[in-house]
C-alpha cells in the first residue's frame, strides 16, 4: 500500500545557507518524483537578529540574491556572488531539477487565506 504524504512549509532564508536548502529540496524532489516546491522567506527581525546574529538591512535584495544562488545551483551554473551571500557549491554527480518552483512566504499567505491549495501565480514564483 503506498502512502502519499503531503506537507507544506516555508524556510526561512538565515535558517540554513543557500547551499543546504538547494541539496535538500533537490534531494526530496527526486524522491517525490518532482513534488518538491521551496517555499522562502525573509523571517523577521527579531529571529533573524537574535538566533541568527544577522541583520535584515535590504530584504528584498537579500531574498533576490538567495534565490539567484539556489536557481544558479540547480541549473549547473556558477552561482552569483552577492552582497550578502556566496556559494561556490555545484552538484557533482548528480543533476536536479533546473526548474523547481521557489515560492515567496507572502504569496503562500495570500492563497492560504482565499483558500487556494496551488500557489503557483506568476507573482508568487521567486524568479
Amino acid at each position: 500500500m503506498a502512502v502519499a504524504w503531503r506537507a507544506s512549509s516555508v524556510s526561512e532564508s538565515r535558517a540554513a545557507m543557500c547551499v543546504t536548502y538547494t541539496d535538500s529540496s533537490a534531494t526530496i524532489d527526486e524522491i517525490s518524483g518532482g513534488r518538491m516546491v521551496l517555499g522562502l522567506g525573509v523571517s523577521h527581525q527579531a529571529i533573524v537578529e537574535d538566533w541568527y546574529a544577522a541583520k535584515i538591512t535590504k530584504p528584498v535584495q537579500q531574498m533576490r540574491e538567495y534565490v539567484a544562488i539556489v536557481r544558479a545551483i540547480l541549473r549547473g551554473k556558477t552561482p552569483p556572488e552577492g552582497e550578502f551571500f556566496r556559494s561556490r557549491f555545484a552538484f557533482l554527480a548528480y543533476t536536479p531539477r533546473p526548474d523547481l518552483p521557489i515560492i515567496r512566504r507572502r504569496a503562500l499567505a495570500e492563497d492560504a487565506a482565499a483558500g487556494r491549495r496551488d500557489s503557483r501565480r506568476r507573482d508568487a514564483l521567486a524568479l
